[in-house]
């Protein structure tokens, strides 16, 4: 398919795009190798429910979870790999997914490839909606939820951290209930830096 790049509408810088289905019958024919259509070999491994039910995907997974499906190899031997939840919304929608967006789940599921869960959203979409929905590593303080610290008991710490002289990181740590790691962390600013600048 050809189309303007990302925020041009002029129609003269074009980009061709394949879709997958043209890159796995490309692959293909260069390495001599008959594939089924992906369409085909793609919803084979879809447990397709009601219209508002999750799909899942039953075939092969990335370690995030999403799943993924073979497509042949590359000009250098390497294996094409596809996103699921990528490929269900390019089979939808009838064309690549447009240069500098990700398909974004609207159930939260990674195996779920159901086209009416997905949406093409910005990097920055991706973000808030992980952020929202409390599923990002750069979550600070009490809002990530592995933390074992409240606010005030790290700010309890950093009173302690700050006095002279001072307490060893061992005797901290065992008064609060964790690891003298993560005193240590704490008095190097790589966790809860955020409550040094009160």
């Amino acid at each position: 398919m050809r189309k303007c790049l990302p925020g041009c509408s002029c129609g003269r810088h074009v980009s061709y795009t394949r879709t997958a289905e043209q890159r796995a019958a490309l692959s293909a024919r260069r390495k001599g190798v008959a594939l089924r259509p992906v369409a085909e070999r793609f919803w084979e491994k879809v447990d397709k429910r009601g219209p508002d039910e999750c799909w899942l995907w039953t075939g092969a997974f990335f370690v995030q979870g999403y799943g993924k499906l073979y497509a042949g190899r590359n000009e250098r031997g390497s294996a094409l790999l596809y996103k699921a939840h990528r490929l269900s919304w390019e089979l939808a929608n009838g064309e690549s997914v447009p240069d500098g967006l990700h398909v974004l789940h609207a159930c939260d599921n990674p195996p779920c490839v159901n086209p009416a869960h997905l949406r093409a959203g910005t990097g920055a979409e991706n973000v808030a909606d992980r952020v929202e929905r409390k599923r990002s590593r750069t979550s600070r303080g009490e809002a990530n939820e592995n933390a074992k610290l409240t606010e005030e008991q790290v700010r309890q710490i950093i009173v302690e951290l700050r006095r002279l002289p001072r307490r060893s990181q061992a005797s901290i740590a065992k008064q609060f209930g964790v690891r003298q790691q993560q005193v240590s962390r704490i008095m190097r600013r790589e966790s809860w830096s955020h409550l040094w600048d009160e």
